[in-house]
């Protein structure tokens, strides 16, 4: 094999690793970004969540399934 032909190859794997590794670095931030937004997607849609100052002027939450149940805990609460 000739010194021109290793070289190609060499430089055919370099490019073949730099693709590779660029890949890898955006399905990592491809993740990151789902995980990060399945935080936030967990609690929301689940349920209820009622906060409202009480007549003694203290802030209350409550939060449930429905919001029967949410408003019945903020008003045992």
């Amino acid at each position: 094999m000739s010194f021109g032909r290793r070289n190609t190859d060499w430089q055919a794997w370099g490019q073949h690793r730099r693709r590779a590794t660029a890949r890898m670095a955006q399905k990592s931030r491809e993740r990151e970004i789902e995980e990060y937004q399945a935080q936030f997607e967990d609690k929301d849609g689940e349920g209820f969540v009622i906060a409202a100052r009480a007549p003694d002027g203290m802030w209350k939450t409550a939060e449930a399934g429905t919001l029967a149940q949410a408003i019945t805990l903020w008003e045992e609460a």
